[in-house]
């Protein structure tokens, strides 16, 4: 029985490295500060074991969301929509709201309100949007707010992130 290995975790690194390591030899450099795949499995086990979280992400699960998801990646051609507006080419890793799920249920199956994106476009306006709508674990939704429906506007958004 062979080694465990997985992906180097540098965004768009393909390099399979062993299960005990973090990043390939390239990257560890960059990250001086590493994270063991150990505490990372810890911190899945914590956030999975979250019930809210749990029937939050069974939605995702479902044939809607999946059929969903596949049709705007193919439409997206696989890459990220956000990257797209400065001109790089990066792979897109999943499907992401614009308006976010938890702000508008009625967009949440909105072809218009749907983007590919990279794992690192996601983070950031998952960041965003936690300060301006008050999404996430533990915080309070924002009623004072508009929804950001035009993607061009996130650009914008990154600036001030």
């Amino acid at each position: 029985m062979g080694q465990k290995v997985h992906r180097c975790r540098e965004v768009g690194c393909r390099t399979m490295i062993p299960y005990e390591e973090t990043w390939c030899a390239v990257h560890a450099p960059l990250h001086p500060r590493r994270i063991s795949a150990k505490t990372y499995k810890q911190y899945d086990e914590k956030r999975m074991a979250d019930p809210e979280r749990g029937e939050r992400n069974a939605w995702y699960r479902k044939p809607p969301w999946r059929q969903m998801r596949d049709y705007i990646m193919e439409r997206d051609n696989g890459m990220c929509g956000y990257c797209a507006m400065w001109d790089r080419v990066i792979p897109a890793d999943m499907v992401d709201h614009i308006v976010p799920r938890e702000f508008d249920r009625e967009l949440e199956l909105d072809e218009d309100n749907l983007i590919a994106s990279c794992n690192w476009c996601h983070r950031q306006k998952t960041n965003w949007e936690q300060k301006y709508y008050g999404t996430g674990k533990g915080r309070k939704l924002r009623s004072d707010v508009i929804p950001i429906t035009d993607v061009k506007l996130i650009k914008t958004i990154f600036k001030q992130a």
